[in-house]
């Protein structure tokens, strides 16, 4: 218990605490600790009107993005758990095709196809003869666009048991009270899912206000800053100038207390759905609303949702990253297709040691994380310790309220200070890595720990077996597929992850995230599409996995038998 506490609060508290000490202490001129405290990065953090218009803009695009991408994730979540629209499991899959993509490479497929000089669509729409659109994408309804398509696929993974678990009773009274499908998804579907929808839009909304992805691909284009690419920036002057990690770390301080708020009221709503349970033992028959003529008009509608939802930046990614200048799709075209980006991105002296750095970084950060997270929740789900457990529970999910470009950056102040050799290496990467995502992970294993029955520890310490010879041989193969599938959620997301990535590499311990950074910054779009290719395809790897081994499994089962 105490050994957690002391990781916990290493993990967790030191950072933090290195925050608040970099903003009461450092400036442009002077290091955390250099000099006395004072408040001076408040005001000129704080008191800048340029900050508040800088909270503004993050604002509108935190909620832009959410409603967008809510909206998405509800029509489909909708149509594919409650109705019976055809090709349901195709829809399934189409939807979540794009959490293949990471971010910065999904907007780096949205630069090319809304280039507002020859970018695919654009060009499209004026060779029909219609006058070009206005938006842009170096704009903030560009970025909230871009950012709410990325968005839905998460989002419906979220919301999309909520819409299965509705009684149909409720919609089939509504029917016989004369409303048609959309009535009753007006008046009493959504009304009944307002508890898990408002709890999404708060968690997105936090996601979303935090991200650097977008903002960093498109924003700093189209110079419009966010409150995380105004820390990045604060920490790495474009004009020689040096960095002042006292403002940095007071706009970090200001994105952690807007995150924690967020997730505070994250939790009110969730501990509020017990208002709305629709489910109970009382006859609840899982039915499908029949749309009757509706049934292809909304396949359609679903499937002009996917074009720019999934097909048309993967279509854009693998076209632009076999061509070295862009060229507009032609059969003429075709002739200028070349692998020269591929062999560019795998013949580079580095290339190996990249991957190699990715496959450490992610797979180290994979196994601290289930393994840390797998013994906070068996000390606070099985052993005795009293009022500690629940503060062990507290301390662990604190970091999902940390954003992504807060936490690397206190790791990289707290490391720089610290005489322990790892700053500038792969291994502070694995290290806020594993912060970063273990609330998810022992969110995810103090659940499934709860699942394991008290009596199977009773029965194994009658035979004799202690503590940890009971969790070895009965409990932990109990729980191996929550082991596994925690796993393979860090791992994507540790590739995937850029804010951390960027503010705590070196050249010697660059990943695949930064390494497309680097290729963006250097404007050599045919190698970062070729590399984006690449790390979908990987991580499309990664997403089958699952699958593969319940198709294997029963194979050799029947082989065995």
């Amino acid at each position: 218990m105490w050994l957690l506490g002391a990781l916990l609060a290493w993990l967790v508290a030191a950072p933090i605490g290195m925050l608040v000490l970099a903003a009461l202490t450092a400036d442009a001129t002077h290091m955390p600790a250099s000099r006395a405290p004072g408040l001076g990065a408040f005001a000129r953090a704080w008191l800048d009107p340029a900050t508040w218009g800088v909270m503004g803009t993050s604002l509108q695009f935190a909620a832009g993005s959410c409603a967008l991408g809510l909206a998405i994730a509800a029509l489909f979540a909708w149509a594919i758990e409650r109705t019976d629209v055809p090709g349901r499991r195709l829809l399934f899959i189409a939807i979540l095709a794009p959490m293949a993509i990471p971010g910065m490479i999904y907007a780096t497929a949205w630069t090319q196809l809304l280039n507002s000089s020859n970018g695919l669509l654009n060009v499209a729409v004026t060779r029909i003869g219609f006058p070009q659109p206005r938006i842009g994408l170096l704009s903030l309804g560009g970025m909230i666009l871009v950012q709410g398509l990325a968005l839905a696929s998460h989002a419906y993974l979220l919301i999309a048991a909520a819409f299965a678990a509705i009684d149909p009773s409720w919609e089939e009274q509504s029917r016989i009270a004369g409303r048609g499908a959309a009535g009753s998804l007006w008046r009493i579907t959504l009304p009944l899912l307002r508890p898990a929808l408002l709890a999404a839009a708060i968690y997105f909304f936090l996601v979303c206000i935090e991200t650097f992805d977008v903002p960093g691909m498109i924003g700093l284009s189209a110079h419009i800053e966010v409150l995380s690419t105004r820390i990045y920036w604060a920490t790495h002057p474009e004009s020689g100038q040096l960095p002042d990690y006292g403002v940095a770390s007071a706009l970090a301080l200001l994105l952690l207390l807007i995150a924690l708020g967020l997730m505070r009221l994250h939790r009110g709503e969730a501990g509020r759905a017990r208002r709305f349970v629709t489910i109970t033992a009382r006859g609840y028959r899982p039915r499908r609303v029949r749309l009757g003529r509706w049934r292809w008009p909304l396949l359609g509608l679903l499937c002009a949702i996917l074009v720019p939802v999934a097909v048309l930046p993967l279509f854009m990614l693998v076209w632009r990253s076999l061509l070295r200048f862009y060229v507009f799709p032609s059969t003429a075209a075709l002739n200028r297709l070349t692998w020269f980006g591929y062999r560019s991105v795998l013949g580079e002296p580095g290339s190996l040691h990249m991957l190699a750095n990715t496959a450490l970084v992610a797979g180290s950060a994979a196994v601290a994380t289930v393994g840390l997270a797998a013994a906070i929740a068996f000390v606070s789900v099985r052993a005795r310790s009293g009022v500690a457990g629940p503060w062990l529970r507290r301390g662990a999910l604190l970091p999902q309220a940390i954003p992504s470009v807060v936490l690397g950056f206190a790791v990289m102040m707290l490391y720089l200070m610290l005489p322990i050799g790892i700053y500038g290496t792969i291994w502070i990467i694995a290290l806020a890595l594993t912060t970063k995502y273990l609330a998810g992970s022992a969110a995810s294993l103090i659940a499934a720990q709860m699942q394991i029955a008290p009596e199977l520890w009773e029965a194994s310490a009658l035979s004799g077996a202690g503590a940890w010879r009971t969790w070895r041989l009965i409990v932990a193969p109990l729980l191996a597929p929550a082991f596994a599938n925690v796993a393979l959620w860090v791992l994507i997301h540790a590739i995937r992850e850029l804010a951390i990535a960027i503010m705590l590499y070196s050249p010697a311990s660059s990943v695949v995230a930064t390494q497309v950074w680097a290729l963006w910054e250097g404007g050599q779009m045919t190698e970062l599409c070729a590399l984006g290719v690449l790390a979908t395809a990987l991580l499309v790897c990664l997403l089958s996995l699952p699958a593969l081994v319940r198709l294997v499994r029963p194979a050799r089962r029947g082989s065995a038998a």
